[in-house]
């Protein structure tokens, strides 16, 4: 598949908006899903230069909160990545793990030797209109609105 969305839980945002995508989620208990691949985010079971963009949808448990583990993720999501790629990540202010400040802090304190470039840009975003019908949901199942983008852009070469 061209891309893969990380945590896609029961929702199936990928597949609609980003078609073909792999749907992975860490969740085996998920009970209505359209999952692809249940796998850990920070151990992906594929293999190098394999998609050609990442989607973190309203990540919640994984993202760039933790130096660490944002470490960990972004040379994971790398590997995975070809040489031109972009990773796009779509949350709110109330999700810890994705908020655009902290993501651009990660970036930057992260060395990542396969990358020539990182490019970083965030953009507000009108979840309504620009994804029209879907709904958006926390891991506890309360509503929530995305309201940025930020992409990443990769460049391997």
């Amino acid at each position: 598949m061209k891309n893969m969305e990380l945590g896609a839980g029961s929702g199936n945002f990928g597949k609609i908006y980003f078609s073909p995508c792999c749907h992975t989620d860490k969740n085996k208990g998920l009970t209505f899903c359209h999952i692809d691949c249940f796998c850990d985010a920070y151990k992906l079971p594929f293999r190098e230069n394999c998609f050609d963009m990442v989607i973190m949808c309203n990540p919640y448990g994984y993202g760039f909160y933790i130096k660490e583990d944002a470490e960990i993720l972004l040379k994971e999501l790398v590997r995975v990545l070809t040489d031109e790629s972009k990773i796009i990540i779509i949350g709110n202010h109330a999700n810890k793990f994705c908020v655009p400040k902290q993501v651009q802090k990660r970036i930057r304190q992260i060395s990542l030797q396969s990358v020539r470039s990182l490019d970083f840009s965030v953009k507000d975003i009108d979840s309504k209109s620009l994804y029209p019908g879907y709904r958006f949901f926390t891991t506890d199942g309360r509503k929530t609105k995305p309201t940025k983008m930020v992409t990443l852009y990769v460049n391997k070469k």
